[in-house]
């Protein structure tokens, strides 16, 4: 069999933005986390690639909860200038140094995160808001069809596990993200809800 190919990505998820109806804020801000997941992701000869299996690292890369301007409630450009603004010093935002050379950039975060804002309908010009989301350093392993693997080879290929890991709340072992629960969907959306420090 052919060799494992390995990739490393960084993905943005907002999360939710909240408002004065969720709870009194007087300044609009911006509240992020970082995450390190692995990815496990079978290409078949033919037909779609499947993810087989996901592992999201609970103990978060870097936090920042930062105010912005009164102005970044005027309109999306203000707000993306605010975003741009509040980028974290690159030795906070990232604890991996392999992470370093990507090409996604803190303009990308600005973009994903202006538009959610955007499509939410909080930009009213006058309400505060904060926008919650997560920055996802991930490492992908690509298990191919054509090298002679299958899809249940991913195991020989786990990452380094944590110790076991109980939710505060539920009491739920959430050392791993169960294998269907991708980051960015509503699942991982729910997961991360209910699993919340």
């Amino acid at each position: 069999m052919g060799g494992v190919e390995e990739e490393i990505v960084v993905e943005c998820y907002p999360l939710r933005v909240y408002t004065r109806n969720d709870f009194y804020m007087n300044r609009p801000s911006l509240s992020m986390r970082g995450k390190e997941f692995f990815r496990h992701i079978y290409h078949p000869i033919e037909g779609p690639h499947v993810l087989v299996n996901q592992t999201v690292v609970q103990e978060h890369t870097y936090e920042c909860n930062v105010p912005l301007p009164a102005s970044a409630m005027r309109s999306i450009e203000h707000l993306q200038q605010s975003i741009a603004a509040a980028e974290p010093p690159v030795n906070e935002r990232i604890i991996n140094p392999q992470f370093m050379h990507l090409n996604e950039t803190w303009e990308e975060v600005v973009h994903v995160l202006s538009q959610h804002v955007n499509n939410t309908g909080a930009l009213t010009g006058r309400d505060p808001f904060m926008v919650e989301a997560e920055d996802a350093f991930g490492t992908i392993y690509l298990i191919r069809e054509e090298n002679g693997w299958r899809s249940g080879d991913w195991r020989q290929y786990q990452p380094p596990q944590d110790e076991e890991t109980n939710c505060n709340i539920c009491g739920d072992d959430i050392t791993q993200a169960p294998g269907d629960v991708f980051l960015g969907s509503i699942d991982a959306l729910t997961y991360s809800t209910k699993h919340a420090f």
